[in-house]
């Protein structure tokens, strides 16, 4: 919980000091809030339901308040701290600072500093791939079960995701799962993207699943490789991330952590 409330406080103190200095602030300020797990009764596909059960189970990962964990990729490294109960984030890097309060996606100092094309969408984006499967179980999700396929002369069980509408800011996003047949552990996704289109895409990238760790009995990635889709294979690597230090929490944080700081840029709703 230390390093929680380390990066918590980082949010108040000067923008320009490194990630490494905010995390040694005084850790007293700052309040948590007490997590009530709340059981489920949905019925998932059977494929589904033994992913959950193989990936740790289903009833432990929502026994938690708090994920956190540090991201590096090729060229940057970034601390992702995610309230699980209602999907709040906060992003820090060298460069900026990123967050999301529920309504509004903010970044300090600027978008110029973030360097992406929308912080809205880019500010859970890592989270949901790092969380699959057991963000699959979340409300408003379809389930089309698609029988085995063999990719690259292994054999797999399919389950494609879609969204009721209106659910999350890109509801026309398709995820197709591909669950090892032998451990029943999801190896790799094909996705779409239409955050900015708004429209169905038959185009599909793929992120695999390189190595996993085990952290509080759940197994959870470690590496992850992003690819092309190439003529029902994997095309060119992408880009790859790799997530360290991961720590979960019954607590959730409290709100306050991830409020828009007084400068911050703003959306307020999906870029269009």
């Amino acid at each position: 919980m230390k390093r929680i409330l380390y990066l918590i406080i980082s949010i108040f103190v000067l923008f320009g000091c490194s990630q490494q200095n905010n995390k040694k602030e005084d850790q007293s300020q700052v309040e948590t809030v007490p997590n009530e797990a709340v059981a489920t009764t949905t019925v998932y596909p059977a494929v589904l339901a033994k992913a959950l059960a193989a990936h740790g189970g289903l009833e432990k990962w929502q026994s938690f308040g708090t994920l956190e964990y540090e991201m590096q990729k090729p060229d940057f490294s970034e601390y992702q701290l995610i309230d699980l109960k209602n999907r709040k984030t906060l992003l820090i890097t060298d460069n900026y600072k990123l967050g999301f309060d529920g309504e509004q996606a903010w970044v300090i100092p600027s978008k110029d500093a973030f360097g992406g094309k929308s912080i809205r969408f880019y500010h859970n984006l890592y989270f949901y791939f790092f969380s699959l499967p057991f963000v699959l179980a979340d409300p408003g999700i379809e389930y089309e079960e698609m029988g085995e396929e063999t990719v690259d002369g292994k054999a797999y069980n399919v389950l494609k995701i879609s969204y009721g509408e209106n659910v999350g800011d890109s509801p026309e996003d398709n995820y197709i799962c591909y669950f090892n047949k032998d451990d029943n552990m999801l190896d790799f996704i094909r996705y779409t993207v239409t955050y900015y289109s708004k429209e169905q895409s038959t185009k599909y990238n793929a992120l695999k699943y390189d190595d996993w760790q085990e952290i509080n009995g759940m197994k959870l990635p470690l590496n992850m490789s992003f690819y092309t889709w190439e003529d029902g294979s994997f095309g060119k690597q992408r880009s790859s991330a790799v997530f360290e230090n991961v720590v979960f929490s019954n607590e959730v944080p409290n709100t306050v952590t991830f409020q828009k700081p007084e400068g911050a840029e703003v959306e307020s709703n999906p870029t269009l």
